[in-house]
């Protein structure tokens, strides 16, 4: 016998499906004619008196003409958004849900280096968390915090000798390289860890697991659902290494945008930013801010005037003097 998976147990999924559905004019007994699935379970199911397995699921959605992708996206915009959220704000929710980590990378934490207590309580919550469920999410979070409290007071210590205390060793950065290092396939989760912990690891070893990632999530470009994933990896990590002053890391990441196969002009176009980014600081101030703006002309031509606007004020950051340290964990395509 076959064995069913994946029991949805959420009543949203019912009402989500009934609105496709009767949106489409398809009834019940269509629906059972093209699936064999009778038009009273999916009644219930439609009314939240029955759950479903995605054995059942997947039929249902070929008869409605609805790909499983859009079906999920319905789904969580029916949970997330209110009427009165404007685009922007839906689609900041939309990826606080989606991400794939813990509850505390979506709330806004700052990567300053007087926060280093900040990052020492979170761990500390974190091992609380993992001794109460001692799984593997947990304890690649613990790691994070850890290796992050490491290098926010290593990096405070430096700048303040005078505070100099004792810092303990780091015990977190070695797990989460570990991990990235042995595992056979990079997904969504393994790229939004790589990006958040990008900062804790050596220039070269950044861009030892930056290659390694790449080529580990190759298959996901072939879904249009993520195929700017793979840029945005790159591009974070090259935010990342201009942050660190590590230029030649940060020039070999950019050959990697270059030679990236992509027709996607909002890609060309913001490795066109990162090449002027570069530039400029690399001393070549007059080359690099033509080519940011000529960057940000292409934005107007193309009538993405909010970007435009978006990257002009990061312009305006890495000009000035001294120049702000940008690290763009996210990019709102």
């Amino acid at each position: 016998m076959q064995k069913e998976v994946a029991v949805m147990i959420d009543t949203l999924y019912g009402t989500v499906f009934h609105r496709l559905r009767t949106n489409k004019n398809i009834t019940l007994q269509t629906i059972e004619n093209a699936t064999g699935i009778s038009n009273s379970f999916v009644s219930r199911f439609e009314r939240g008196r029955s759950d479903i397995t995605l054995t059942k699921l997947m039929p249902l959605l070929k008869a409605i003409h609805v790909p499983y992708p859009e079906f999920f996206f319905e789904y969580t915009y029916g949970r997330l958004a209110d009427p009165a959220d404007s685009p922007a704000a839906i689609r900041a929710k939309l990826a606080a849900f989606l991400t794939p980590l813990d509850d505390n990378l979506t709330t806004g934490f700052t990567l300053r280096s007087e926060h280093y207590e900040e990052a020492i309580a979170l761990a500390a919550k974190q091992k609380a968390r993992f001794q109460a469920e001692p799984s593997q999410t947990n304890l690649l979070m613990l790691a994070f915090f850890r290796g992050l409290a490491h290098y926010l007071q290593t990096e405070y210590t430096t700048a303040h000798p005078a505070a100099a205390g004792a810092i303990p060793p780091d015990t977190g950065t070695p797990i989460l390289r570990h991990y990235l290092l042995t595992v056979d396939d990079w997904g969504s989760y393994e790229i939004t860890l790589f990006v958040m912990a990008a900062v804790l690891f050596t220039p070269a070893e950044n861009l030892q697991l930056l290659r390694q990632g790449y080529r580990k999530s190759q298959r996901l470009g072939i879904s249009r659902t993520f195929t700017t994933l793979q840029f945005q990896l790159l591009f974070s990590d090259f935010t990342v290494l201009l942050a660190r002053r590590a230029w030649p890391e940060a020039q070999a990441v950019l050959t990697m945008m270059t030679e990236r196969p992509s027709d996607d002009l909002t890609e060309r176009n913001l490795t066109l930013f990162a090449r002027g980014w570069l530039q400029i600081r690399q001393g070549q101030r007059t080359a690099g801010e033509k080519t940011c703006r000529q960057a940000l002309a292409i934005f107007r031509i193309l009538g993405a005037d909010e970007s435009a606007a978006l990257w002009e004020t990061y312009l305006t950051g890495i000009l000035a003097e001294p120049p702000s340290q940008f690290i763009l964990l996210n990019l709102d395509f």
